[in-house]
């Protein structure tokens, strides 16, 4: 009966360690489950946490596309915009070259007006003053000239020369008057200061009033320097462009004496020279050369198309009576 009741009690109290023992698990099991509850919780907030930041990052995600939408949109307006606005400068820039283009097609066009207006202007100068020569030109007729040389130099050799009152005069009214005047006052030199001037005259052609005129007062002026020099020779020539009139003085002639008859020589376009110290060699052209008026502006170009101008010839000795008037602007001698 003991051994029943040892043998129960035993298995009571093995009864009892398995229950204590399984009650200490079911404890540790409910602490375990307690901790992966906790665990749980915390993993499924941290999973709700990660899912709002996903959630954020999203619509973060989301925002950004959208302001990377709205700002390559932005980037091609911009873009479209300069591309307008170059569009824009170049239609300026050509806007501008075609004002600039403008503006030196006016300026041409201006510094052309002002070349016309000061050509006009010269040429308005040059008509006045060419039409000044020819009023001045048509005072000294050549006829007029001449004949009124002629009746000086009857006069010189009636009054001073003539040795018997009904002598003849050496002036006939032919091609041989001027040769015979300078003659005349050759010896006038001679008789009146005792200075002889030595004439050689080979000069073939005959002379025009003109000519004839001016040669005789170029002649009678020479002949007054060789007195200042105590006499000389007289050597009245020609060539195939005027007449040579040459004066050998010795002494030479004196050197401010040269220099006032080159500058009255020059008025009238004729050429002088001294190559030679002691002779005064001027030339008298027969052509018709011009003479600038005083003051008048330089001419403008000539037009090429125009044609040349023609040289007027001197008049023979048939026609001296018939010899057509002087042109504006030039003088016959």
């Amino acid at each position: 009966m003991v051994v029943v009741v040892i043998a129960l009690g035993v298995v009571a109290l093995g009864l009892l360690v398995a229950v204590i023992v399984l009650a200490s698990r079911s404890s540790r099991a409910n602490v375990r489950i307690a901790e992966l509850e906790a665990q749980a919780i915390e993993a499924e907030q941290a999973a709700a946490a990660a899912s709002d930041r996903a959630d954020k990052d999203s619509a973060r995600a989301i925002e950004a596309e959208g302001r990377a939408t709205a700002a390559d949109k932005r980037a091609a307006e911009a873009e479209q915009r300069a591309v307008e606005a170059e569009q824009r400068t170049e239609a300026a820039e050509e806007k501008v070259a075609e004002a600039i283009d403008r503006a030196d097609l006016s300026e041409e066009r201006a510094l052309a007006a002002d070349d016309a207006r000061v050509l006009a202007e010269a040429e308005r100068a040059s008509v006045a003053g060419e039409l000044a020569s020819a009023l001045e030109v048509l005072l000294f007729d050549a006829d007029g000239m001449w004949a009124l040389g002629r009746r000086r130099m009857e006069r010189l050799w009636r009054d001073r020369l003539r040795l018997l009152p009904d002598e003849e005069s050496p002036l006939d009214g032919s091609d041989g008057d001027p040769e015979a005047a300078v003659r005349l006052m050759t010896e006038a030199s001679r008789e009146e200061s005792g200075v002889v001037v030595d004439l050689t005259w080979s000069l073939t052609r005959p002379l025009s009033p003109a000519h004839a005129a001016l040669v005789v007062l170029l002649a009678e002026e020479l002949i007054a320097v060789a007195r200042e020099s105590d006499g000389g020779e007289l050597e009245v020539a020609g060539d195939d462009a005027g007449v040579v009139v040459t004066l050998r003085a010795d002494p030479a002639t004196d050197p401010a004496t040269v220099a006032e008859l080159a500058d009255a020589v020059g008025s009238f376009g004729w050429t002088l020279a001294t190559e030679d110290p002691t002779a005064v060699v001027v030339h008298v052209p027969l052509a018709i050369t011009a003479v600038e008026p005083a003051g008048a502006a330089e001419p403008g170009p000539t037009d090429p198309d125009d044609p040349e101008p023609t040289e007027p010839t001197e008049p023979t000795g048939s026609d001296e009576g018939a010899a057509a008037p002087p042109r504006a602007g030039l003088r016959s001698f």
